[in-house]
């Protein structure tokens, strides 16, 4: 110990040393330490707790960095797209009608009244569509025509909001029935003739519409295969068919 230093200052002297040690490696907290910083916090005079306190180890203070990482993480999550509701089902009621020309020397056959309809959707493109009408020849009451149809359609726009439109593939059943009446003078009696026809076959078509949250509203036309109506017939003949009709969709 150099004597010139007077001895009661050597002690003040010191602890100024350790508080200006302890101030500036304090400084930024968490801040990390050397080794050659610690050494002289030490040689200052800290215990080694208060080194600790004053620069912890990295592994104490990873945790807080890993915290302020996750809100950044979640931040950059995207919100999933709302996905576009499907309604499959439709049932409802048409305006029906049925037409048969030919090459004949009588009159052309038109048939209108009422059908159920009713179709399933797969998907957006692709349904099926099944039919059941009652009709009768507009001029010729004693003529009358159950039908009843299956078809596949194909387009876009069958299962969800907005307008549609689709082409058909199909198949046909046309029964016709015919029954008159007469009097019988001799006998004085009511009689009446019945006769049953059947026509049935391929049938293709296009269609369309528009769909609405609840109702559905849809228009079509088919072309039939016209082998068994000239098979009858005995000459050329052409046979289509057309609807009008609304529905509930779920």
């Amino acid at each position: 110990m150099d004597k010139s230093t007077p001895l009661p200052l050597l002690f003040p002297v010191k602890s100024l040393a350790a508080g200006l040690a302890f101030a500036f490696i304090s400084t930024p907290l968490y801040a990390e330490c050397s080794a050659a910083e610690r050494a002289e916090m030490i040689r200052a005079g800290l215990t080694a707790q208060e080194v600790k306190e004053v620069c912890p180890p990295i592994a104490e203070s990873q945790p807080a960095s890993e915290s302020q990482s996750q809100p950044t993480r979640r931040s950059q999550a995207t919100p999933q797209s709302k996905e576009v509701e499907l309604k499959r089902f439709q049932i409802g009621l048409a305006s029906y009608s049925s037409a048969i020309s030919h090459t004949g020397w009588w009159d052309d056959y038109a048939f209108s009244g009422l059908a159920f309809f009713a179709s399933i959707a797969f998907n957006d493109n692709v349904a099926i569509r099944g039919l059941i009408a009652s009709t009768e020849e507009k001029d010729d009451t004693s003529l009358s025509m159950d039908t009843g149809e299956v078809s596949l359609l194909l387009g876009t726009g069958l299962a969800t909001r907005g307008g549609k439109f689709y082409a058909s593939i199909g198949y046909f059943n046309d029964e016709v029935s015919s029954k008159t009446s007469y009097y019988d003078w001799y006998w004085d009696e009511y009689y009446t003739d019945s006769a049953d026809y059947e026509f049935s076959g391929l049938q293709f078509g296009i269609g369309g519409g528009y769909n609405w949250t609840h109702i559905a509203l849809d228009l079509w036309l088919n072309i039939k295969d016209s082998t068994d109506f000239e098979d009858m017939f005995g000459v050329e003949a052409a046979a289509v068919s057309a609807g009008l009709g609304i529905s509930g969709r779920f």
